[in-house]
């Protein structure tokens, strides 16, 4: 999965069965303005016959708070 060109993971994505299975991908901080998503096969497991990509639901949030990585909460805890 590669988000604006930049690989986010290489993942396995294959199964037995059709079943919903949610996947999380973290934080990812963007700047204004479009972005591209990108699912690319790059193969399959021996036990697969065929290329299939299916989605219920793609959910992006916007979190209401964010700090950066670094910062250490317990400096403002009393």
């Amino acid at each position: 999965m590669l988000l604006d060109g930049k690989e986010l993971e290489a993942m396995n994505l294959y199964a037995d069965d059709w079943k919903a299975t949610p996947h999380r991908w973290g934080m990812q901080q963007l700047a204004a303005g479009e972005h591209v998503l990108r699912f690319e096969s790059t193969g399959k497991p021996g036990a697969g016959d065929g290329y299939s990509l299916g989605f219920d639901a793609l959910v992006a949030r916007v979190p209401v708070y964010a700090r950066p990585l670094d910062f250490d909460l317990r400096k403002i805890q009393k």
